[in-house]
């Protein structure tokens, strides 16, 4: 068996095509490895040496974007999607010969993947498009200065001490992504904010003078909030306002979806005022107001901000409502659909053709792209 090392290099040359019939044999070879377990062992086994050899590429990468995560998509997702069905191991044995791409109707019609895009709206009514296209100052709003970086991130910067401003009253800005858009966020206060796709935050155009720091979400985003113990940040949401002085955490809430999911990743914050989490938590809200505290999969939840889906005991109704606010697809079911939970990774700079790809290797399920919209198929 191949040591870690040597894995990783089989990785690579897998993920750059380049990978010989001996790489390809003992790939099999650790996989089916699992294979020799009890189902309950296999998930523990394969989960740990997941996120150990995970975290040595990330280790490896002095600079993450989002094509870092394409070894992961195909050396790494091929491996593990799907894992969690035990009639599926038989699609691991398979060469990479026999991992067939979808249709040439699918690749003829192909879809990019999201960009890093969002509209500003300001208090007075004016709008903005952000891209990464353009870098330097976007406006001024009363002594705040915006500023759009190179890197995809407006950053506001309050240049006005709390002494010395006189305008009265809080007034709000917007920042809005659209289906198969993202962008980042500096609030006046140092706060960063990560939006994935169909996402609104909505946040005071100045902190100065306020007891607390408040914003309002719509859809998901990812917060690395500036520590400032007299002046708590909060986050509110359809059902849940987190509580918090300084900390790391991503906060789940799409109109339309049941609850709202909080997730800790560094700190603490209080839910609710009642519920206290700890780091690798998450707080999970139904419609009815109740609140559930549970162990979290902090890589699930945070994987579309470090570039990346992450499935995890999905369904295929989970994981095309993703790709749909990713790609700004329609989803159209034909038939019944099998309900296998999916268990992967993907990279989420890739065409639609490669997630799809994936998902028909496993010989499940069969995908038509038609426009905008992907038919999904249970295959024959």
């Amino acid at each position: 068996m191949a040591n870690e090392k040597e894995l990783l290099e089989i990785f690579k040359r897998i993920e750059q095509n380049v990978a010989t019939d001996d790489d390809i044999r003992i790939y099999n070879a650790w996989c089916n490895s699992f294979q020799q377990k009890n189902e309950q062992e296999i998930h523990a086994d394969f989960e740990e040496k997941k996120a150990e050899l995970l975290d040595k590429i990330n280790r490896k990468i002095e600079r993450r974007t989002l094509k870092t995560y394409q070894l992961m998509s195909v050396a790494a997702a091929i491996l593990i999607l799907f894992l969690l069905t035990p009639s599926l191991y038989n699609y691991f044995t398979q060469s990479r010969d026999n991992i067939k791409p979808v249709s040439s109707l699918q690749v003829a019609n192909d879809i990019a993947p999201g960009s890093n895009m969002a509209t500003l709206l300001l208090s007075d009514g004016q709008r903005f498009s952000l891209s990464s296209q353009y870098e330097g100052l976007v406006t001024t709003q009363n002594s705040v200065t915006i500023t759009q970086l190179s890197d995809s991130v407006v950053v506001f910067k309050d240049l006005v001490s709390s002494k010395e401003r006189t305008t009265p009253g809080v007034q709000y800005n917007s920042l809005i992504t659209d289906k198969a858009q993202k962008y980042q966020l500096v609030l006046p206060d140092g706060t960063r904010v990560w939006l994935n796709a169909a996402t609104t935050i909505k946040f005071p155009v100045t902190f100065s003078g306020l007891s607390h720091r408040k914003v309002e979400l719509d859809g998901e985003a990812y917060f690395e909030v500036a520590k400032n113990p007299s002046k708590p940040f909060i986050v509110i949401t359809k059902e849940q306002e987190i509580k918090v002085l300084g900390t790391h955490f991503n906060v789940k809430s799409y109109a339309g979806k049941k609850g709202t999911v909080t997730t800790l990743l560094e700190g603490s914050v209080k839910v609710n005022n009642k519920l206290t989490l700890k780091p690798g938590e998450q707080a999970k809200s139904t419609t009815d107001g109740r609140v559930h505290i549970s162990k979290a999969n902090t890589a699930t939840e945070v994987a579309w901000q470090k570039g990346y889906f992450e499935f995890n005991d999905e369904d295929v109704y989970d994981v095309m409502n993703e790709l749909a606010r990713w790609y700004n697809i329609e989803v159209v079911y034909e038939g019944d659909m099998p309900l296998e939970k999916m268990k992967g990774t993907i990279s989420r700079s890739q065409n639609i053709s490669g997630v799809l790809s994936i998902l028909e290797a496993t010989g499940i399920f069969k995908f038509d792209v038609m426009g905008n919209k992907v038919y999904v198929h249970k295959a024959l």
